[in-house]
């Protein structure tokens, strides 16, 4: 059976490898953070999930927005937070707005989950393995799977942010780089 490893993992191994050490007396007893964020940034990725849902990308404009808006106040009245509908539906609005003008591919897959073999270090061309001998995998979910119109195909991540991002923070983004395809 092979070793998995998320990208949750991969950012904490890469900040401090000491917490890989499971057997450690810093590690027993801990509770796991409540991870629950805002509604919205949520609500909205569950709408983009059904924008760029491969299946009605060539359907008509009206309609595909009509389920779009639906999923985003669905995914908030669920979450408690229906007051924020108003809010989202004018945001995804904004975004369809300025993607129609920019989206020069089509959709192949959303909310995709990708694994590959993590190489040694030592032998690049080999799989990096367990003392077992289990290999260790890489799994990741990435919110879209593209294709262009030269058969390239794109790995997309939607941010839910403030303002745009400088190229250097998306350098040194470690989700970012554990998504490549």
């Amino acid at each position: 059976m092979d070793f998995r490893i998320d990208p949750e993992q991969r950012a904490r191994f890469k900040r401090c490898r000491r917490q890989w050490d499971f057997a450690s007396p810093h590690r027993r007893g801990l509770e796991p953070a409540d991870n629950t964020g805002p509604a919205l940034p949520a609500a909205l990725k569950d709408a983009l999930a059904v924008y760029y849902y491969p299946g009605t990308w060539d359907w008509q404009h009206n309609l595909k927005q009509s389920l779009v808006q639906k999923a985003v106040e669905r995914s908030l009245t669920d979450a408690g937070a229906g007051d924020l509908v108003e809010t989202a539906a004018a945001l995804l609005d904004c975004y369809d707005a300025w993607a129609s003008t920019i989206d020069d591919f089509a959709p192949v897959k959303i909310d995709h989950d990708v694994t590959g073999m993590v190489s040694d270090p030592a032998e690049p061309e080999r799989g990096l393995l367990t003392p077992n001998g289990s290999g260790v995998v890489y799994a990741c979910r990435v919110d879209l799977l593209a294709v262009d119109a030269a058969d390239d195909y794109w790995v997309v991540r939607h941010q839910i942010v403030d303002d745009w991002q400088d190229p250097d923070t998306l350098v040194r983004d470690e989700d970012l780089h554990g998504h490549r395809a």
